[in-house]
C-alpha cells in the first residue's frame, strides 16, 4: 500500500490501537515489533526487528530475544480478532508447544503464543531462509486452537477496499 498499514486511519483510529484495545483488556504486557519510532505514540516499548527483511518469522524471532516468557504474537493487520478468541487461545495453550488458532480450518500463524524455548529453531530457520509460517509450525510442536465464527476475525486489511470494508463493519 506504500505506507505503514499499521498507522492508517480506520474511523479515526490507526490500525494497531483497534488491536492495543483488544489486547489490553487481557492484562498482558504489550509490546510492539516495529521499525518505525511513530509507534512509540502508543505508550508501549517498540522493539525494532533484529533481523530486518525476514517478514513475520523476523518479528516473531524479535519479540522472542526480547522476552523471558512465551509470546502471544498478532499481526497488525488483522484488526477484527475478538478478545474472546484470544482469551481462548491463552486457556487452551499447551505447555512446551507453540498455541496457535485454527479458525474455521484455517492455522493463523500470526494470532498464536510462541514458547521462548523455539527461540534457537527459528533463528535457524531465518538463517536458512526457511521463513515460511506454515513450515515451522509442521517443524516443531504445534497445539491448534479451533475456533468457528465470522470469516470477517481474521480479515487481513492490505487493500484500501480491505480498509473501507473495515470502516464499514466497525459502524454496524
Amino acid at each position: 500500500m506504500g505506507e505503514d498499514k499499521g498507522l492508517k486511519l480506520i474511523n479515526g483510529k490507526p490500525l494497531i490501537q483497534l488491536l492495543i484495545e483488544t489486547i489490553e483488556v487481557l492484562n498482558l504486557d504489550i509490546k510492539i515489533v516495529a521499525n518505525n519510532e511513530k509507534y512509540t505514540r502508543f505508550g508501549f516499548p517498540v522493539i525494532a526487528d533484529k533481523v530486518k527483511g525476514k517478514g513475520p518469522m523476523g518479528g516473531i524471532f524479535t519479540a522472542l530475544c526480547d522476552a523471558r516468557e512465551d509470546v502471544l504474537i498478532l499481526s497488525a493487520d488483522t484488526p477484527l480478532v475478538s478478545t474472546e478468541i484470544l482469551n481462548k487461545l491463552i486457556r487452551q495453550k499447551k505447555e512446551s508447544h507453540i498455541s496457535v488458532i485454527r479458525y474455521n480450518h484455517k492455522v493463523q500463524p500470526l494470532c498464536g503464543i510462541y514458547p521462548v524455548k523455539f527461540l534457537m529453531e527459528i533463528e535457524n530457520n531465518i538463517k536458512e531462509s526457511k521463513l515460511k509460517m506454515m513450515n515451522l509450525l509442521n517443524e516443531l510442536p504445534t497445539h491448534y486452537v479451533n475456533e468457528t465464527g465470522e470469516n470477517e476475525a481474521f480479515l487481513n486489511v492490505n487493500t484500501p477496499e480491505d480498509f473501507k470494508f473495515v470502516e464499514q463493519y466497525l459502524k454496524k
